[in-house]
């Protein structure tokens, strides 16, 4: 008997004592199996941030950014903890609520100059 992979190995002949039980070992010897080499190829696909330069953007610092490891650092439960470190950020807990449908998520507000505008998230 043989497998792949493994070396067969018979180890003499065995007889039965008057008894009629007999110890025996089984074992396995390996036999590495060389295979043909293996390539693999694969297409990448730029991600939408890399396509409209966010990384770019980052990397030269124009702006403030919230990355993912900086974000796994503080150990945020929701983001809009993360977006309180934000410069000129501010996060709105208290908004009104405006009848049955109103969203309960907080407002998120940027300060430029003396104006104030919600941006898209």
């Amino acid at each position: 008997m043989s497998r792949t992979g493994y070396t067969p190995l018979v180890d003499g002949l065995f007889e039965l004592g008057a008894g009629g039980a007999l110890d025996v070992r089984v074992g396995l010897i390996p036999s590495p199996v060389a295979l043909e080499p293996l390539v693999v190829e694969a297409e990448t696909e730029e991600s939408y941030l890399e396509r409209v330069g966010f990384h770019e953007r980052a990397a030269r610092g124009l702006g403030t950014f919230l990355l993912r490891e900086d974000i796994e650092l503080t150990a945020v439960d929701k983001l809009t903890d993360a977006l309180r470190t934000v410069p000129r950020l501010e996060v709105v807990s208290a908004r009104p609520v405006l009848g049955p449908e109103a969203e309960l998520n907080p407002e998120v507000l940027v300060n430029r100059g003396t104006e104030r505008c919600s941006p898209t998230l």
